[in-house]
């Protein structure tokens, strides 16, 4: 067996272990673990709420990534944030606007807005029309020209933008700096990342996607254990890569 091999299974074993002794630890906790802040997710409640106010919809972009290929993981990660943001205001009339470039993902993206409803018993405001697909492709600069001139035509409050995005995420970046709205960024492309980051004042770091919902619901003592766990496998990662590189010196 080679040493790639090893160190990743000792990195699986890691993480059963990691998670199995913190459900365990947070069953016996009465009040929720304090998580290192990412503000992020921080500012979206402040989002949610300044739509509902402003009677303006907010925009969630589930841009280069499909639900059955490659980023099937980063997709389903991306609808539970977007079934988190949407639920809370899901009992109002407010919807907000989702676009996405999978077909697939687009059924799956109507299916979480309608759960939100169905949640808060307020399907009636449920409008499937509200995710759109836009031009396909992975760096697409059609998508972010058509979010850019959707940000001017529709006036949308703010933008929340996960997925997989290379530069075009700075056409997004720059039309929200200009109309001084909030745009919160997250990309598993390096390239669309360092755009975020340096766009975004509230990015979201490309795995901090898998952790929403410990943020999104702090009372929930069974998510809290996926920040413990991103934080522990991250340094483990680390670790692995420098005895890789020693052991192969």
């Amino acid at each position: 067996m080679s040493n790639e091999v090893a160190y990743f299974w000792l990195l699986l074993t890691l993480a059963f272990v990691v998670s199995t002794l913190g459900g365990v630890m947070l069953r016996r906790r009465k009040r929720p673990l304090v998580l290192r802040t990412i503000r992020g997710y921080q500012i979206l409640p402040l989002l949610v709420d300044e739509a509902i106010e402003s009677d303006r919809q907010l925009h969630v972009g589930l841009g280069g990534i499909e639900l059955g290929k490659a980023t099937t993981l980063v997709s389903l990660a991306a609808l539970t944030l977007l079934y988190e943001v949407n639920r809370r205001q899901a009992f109002t009339s407010s919807t907000p606007l989702v676009t996405t470039t999978d077909g697939i993902l687009l059924t799956g993206a109507q299916d979480m807005l309608r759960r939100a409803y169905a949640t808060e018993n307020n399907l009636s405001a449920y409008h499937a029309d509200t995710v759109v697909w836009l031009p396909t492709g992975e760096r697409s600069l059609a998508y972010g020209a058509a979010i850019s001139a959707i940000n001017y035509i529709d006036r949308l409050s703010n933008n929340i933008m996960v997925g997989s995005y290379g530069a075009e995420l700075a056409l997004i970046g720059d039309v929200a700096t200009r109309r001084d709205a909030v745009f919160v960024g997250q990309s598993i492309d390096l390239v669309g990342q360092a755009v975020a980051f340096a766009h975004a004042e509230t990015p979201i770091l490309t795995e901090e996607l898998f952790v929403s919902e410990a943020y999104t619901r702090p009372d929930d003592l069974r998510s809290q254990i996926q920040p413990l766990m991103l934080d522990v496998l991250r340094w483990a990662l680390v670790i692995a890569i420098i005895l890789i590189a020693i052991v192969e010196r």
